[in-house]
């Protein structure tokens, strides 16, 4: 974990102040950003840099109370190291520190913070469907999908999560066989003009 030293700063979430300092940051970090490669991670990255102009160009640097601003270490339970924390007063939870979209969801949903379809969550949302639907549409009416309805059970969250996982996988997968269709349909008229030309 030495390679997120010393912050360990969560590159999910953070403010900026403006000014010369910050935006020289800022800017360092967009012409820094094919590193990403290099480091595989954009956090560690960020974290890099953040201590570079810390260190050397005298940025100042201060932490959000982790209770507030609770990472996703300190919110599944799963990892030693750092204990789980209350989040009743927290400002702003962020999932990382998961294995995969499916765990995301699950947790969102215990933590009652899923405010989208769970296919959006493991799935993303389609650029399509958002020309389609307001954003209004595409949030859960009535606010979250609520861990009451999984009986505030992390495997039954985990479980629906999967669900919507094979639904998302079921539809991406019927959509390219539609478009294999349709060009093999094309491809065969377009054969056939061709031969009546000849």
């Amino acid at each position: 974990m030495t390679r997120f030293a010393p912050f360990y700063a969560n590159s999910g979430f953070f403010f900026l102040q403006r000014s010369v300092s910050t935006r020289w940051f800022w800017d360092h970090v967009v012409m820094e950003s094919g590193m990403v490669a290099v480091f595989r991670s954009q956090q560690a990255m960020t974290t890099w840099l953040l201590n570079t102009h810390h260190t050397r160009l005298g940025m100042t640097v201060l932490m959000l109370p982790y209770d507030k601003y609770v990472s996703g270490a300190f919110l599944n339970g799963k990892i030693g190291r750092f204990p789980t924390v209350e989040t009743s007063d927290a400002v702003v939870l962020h999932f990382c520190w998961t294995n995969s979209k499916i765990e995301k969801a699950a947790l969102m949903v215990v933590r009652d913070s899923a405010f989208i379809p769970l296919k959006h969550i493991v799935g993303g949302v389609p650029e399509a469907h958002w020309n389609e639907h307001p954003w209004e549409e595409i949030c859960l009416a009535g606010g979250s999908l609520g861990a009451h309805l999984f009986n505030n059970s992390y495997e039954d969250a985990l479980a629906a999560a999967q669900q919507a996982d094979r639904e998302v996988k079921a539809e991406v997968y019927m959509k390219q066989e539609e478009t294999y269709r349709k060009q093999k349909s094309h491809a065969s008229r377009f054969a056939k003009h061709s031969k009546k030309r000849l």
